[in-house]
């Protein structure tokens, strides 16, 4: 069973997003999902506006790598992409997978941005966690410790609320970059009923759906992240992962 067809839809606004500026924007997020053999990495970033009384998601940049490149010439990339979305309002808030590979992100976190990297870890649970984990990145060659969130989120509900966001023309994705290829992806992504009743959103075989995730956990850092982060390390004792009581 395919997504329905508004997935793939492009919103029509009265005024066009692509002249709005980017210095008006509310705030900026930027996901990135990584992959390397398999799959492709994706950064995906998206730009908010308050119009007519209501906030709009925009794209901005969409960018899938192609298989196998460097992590080091994609962490490159993320910082200028970060760098040329930086505004003096505000800079852009980045969100990495962390689940697919732990030393990718741990590499991103170790690059410094502000405001702290966040990492989201893309599960099959029917709801986002309310509170982040805390894990503990070394630095400095080992070193040092940086504390930094993880964010255990639904997979379903990041998918559909993408899809729900562009039927009710909230998000708009537009014609630059790599736009055809995750539209590509959003039209060819498959609603699958398991054995067990339970729902799953899938690509077809030998399918992607990089770039869609990329553009789902920019779009979660902008509906659910707080604007303002302030971690706090969690006691050096026991495990170097502990729960959300390092979150303030």
């Amino acid at each position: 069973m395919t997504m329905p067809s508004h997935m793939s839809s492009q919103p029509s606004l009265t005024e066009e997003p692509d002249a709005w500026p980017l210095h008006a924007a509310r705030a900026t997020a930027i996901g990135v999902d990584y992959g390397y053999s398999h799959d492709h990495t994706a950064i995906v970033s998206l730009a908010e506006f308050a119009q007519s009384g209501r906030l709009v998601h925009v794209s901005h940049i969409i960018k899938q790598f192609p298989l196998q490149t460097p992590p080091d010439l994609v962490r490159a990339k993320l910082a200028k992409i970060a760098s040329s979305i930086a505004t003096a309002r505000h800079r852009p808030q980045i969100v990495v997978d962390s689940r697919s590979n732990s030393a990718f992100f741990h590499a991103v976190v170790q690059m410094g941005f502000s405001p702290a990297v966040v990492g989201v870890s893309a599960t099959g649970s029917e709801h986002h966690a309310q509170r982040p984990e805390v894990q503990l990145v070394p630095t400095n060659g080992g070193q040092g410790r940086v504390a930094a969130a993880v964010w255990s989120i639904s997979r379903n509900q990041a998918v559909e609320a993408v899809g729900a966001a562009l039927n009710d023309r909230s998000l708009v994705i537009l014609d630059q970059g790599d736009a055809n290829t995750l539209k590509a992806e959003m039209s060819g992504l498959r609603r699958v009923i398991t054995t067990a009743r339970n729902i799953r959103y899938e690509p077809p075989a030998g399918g992607h759906d990089d770039l869609l995730m990329g553009l789902a956990y920019a779009l979660f850092a902008l509906r659910h992240l707080p604007r303002r982060q302030k971690l706090r390390k969690p006691p050096r004792r026991g495990r170097a992962m502990t729960n959300s009581a390092g979150w303030t």
